[in-house]
């Protein structure tokens, strides 16, 4: 599976190409406080953005057996 990160968007970011993937403006404003939300039931440390890098973290290694 491959990605196609948005020309500006860091790949390194996974919160950036979450909210490009966004386009609606009313999904830019809930799915971020949606997320958050998510990532804390799952008792991820740290602000949105360092949940969001550490669940790609623990994600690639999941499925790194492929």
């Amino acid at each position: 599976m491959s990605l196609i990160v948005a020309k500006g968007a860091e790949s390194n970011d996974p919160m950036s190409v979450f909210l490009y993937a966004l386009k609606a403006p009313e999904s830019r404003r809930q799915y971020p406080r949606r997320l958050k939300v998510f990532l804390d039931f799952l008792k991820l440390d740290g602000d949105l953005a360092q949940q969001a890098r550490y669940f790609l973290v623990k994600v690639k290694e999941d499925w790194s057996y492929e």
